[in-house]
């Protein structure tokens, strides 16, 4: 386990990982989001898990704020137009997919974008100064024999 938590674990590497990760979590293929996880992180040389992790982010409290701001911004690129609150009327099955999909590809784009330069900015930091990474390289390294899980959450 400590060694996922630490595979590809340059700066730009686990800004991509959680980039990634935020992208695959916001297309509308659950259930299908471990399996990219898993293929991007192998097709990019990442680190699997931080690529999972940050794909939880369509977690069932978040996904349907993300889903539904997908489907709006996919109406209204597609059609010009914004879903009526209570008033759906006829739709389409093939047209709200279609919505979500491009909505999908703007909002995960977006989140990834910005959660690639958030993750790099403090991953980077970190590597600035050599000492306060020893630091918590050090009080981290005292949580590893309670489990990885601890370890990772001290680091």
């Amino acid at each position: 386990m400590h060694r996922l938590w630490t595979e590809a674990d340059s700066p730009a590497r686990q800004a991509a990982a959680v980039g990634i990760g935020l992208y695959i979590g916001c297309t509308p293929f659950y259930g299908f989001h471990l399996l990219l996880s898993l293929a991007a992180g192998w097709l990019f040389r990442l680190n699997y898990l931080r690529v999972y992790v940050a794909a939880n982010i369509s977690n069932p409290v978040l996904a349907p704020l993300l889903y539904g701001m997908e489907l709006q911004l996919g109406s209204w690129l597609r059609r010009g137009s914004w879903y009526l609150p209570l008033g759906l009327g006829e739709v389409e099955l093939w047209g709200v997919a279609q919505d979500v999909l491009l909505g999908s590809v703007v909002v995960g784009g977006a989140l990834a974008v910005a959660g690639t330069a958030a993750t790099y900015g403090i991953v980077n930091q970190r590597s600035l100064h050599p000492a306060l990474d020893s630091l918590i390289q050090e009080t981290a390294s005292r949580y590893l024999s309670t489990g990885s899980g601890s370890w990772g959450f001290a680091n």
